[in-house]
């Protein structure tokens, strides 16, 4: 039962960490291309 919690917690790390970069990574986009478009607008 105990082997199994620390595969649970484990599990769930692993997916923290995944979410947190994908979060990053689109996050980052965005960002990229609104400051992109925002050049764009201001020429």
């Amino acid at each position: 039962e105990e082997k199994k919690n620390k595969e649970l917690v484990l599990l769930f790390r692993l997916v923290k960490v995944f979410l947190t970069l994908c979060f990053s990574w689109i996050f980052r986009k965005l960002f990229s291309g609104c400051y992109n478009y925002g050049i764009v607008l201001g020429r």
